[in-house]
């Protein structure tokens, strides 16, 4: 997550407001996320790459099959500053 953490951080620095992008997963029933690629960009590519990159990596919880799915994310740049 560190590495995420750092883009988002980097990115909220030069902009205000809310950043939203969609995921879609390919996973297996234990968990394992097999494929990830772009549904909707954040039309930031170093934020898309990071995301991909930590969802790659990522494990959900077991299913009773194998799927797919759709992983939405809403980052509020302004929040991420005020924690800075």
């Amino acid at each position: 997550m560190a590495a995420l953490e750092v883009v988002v951080r980097e990115i909220a620095k030069g902009r205000d407001g809310r950043v939203e992008l969609v995921l879609q997963v390919d996973y297996k029933a234990d968990g394992t996320i097999t494929r990830v690629s772009m549904h909707t960009s954040s039309g930031i590519e170093r934020l898309d790459a990071a995301f991909m990159t930590w969802a790659s990596d990522a494990r959900l919880c077991p299913s009773d099959a194998d799927g797919s799915g759709r992983m939405p994310f809403v980052i509020d740049l302004n929040m991420v500053k005020s924690l800075a």
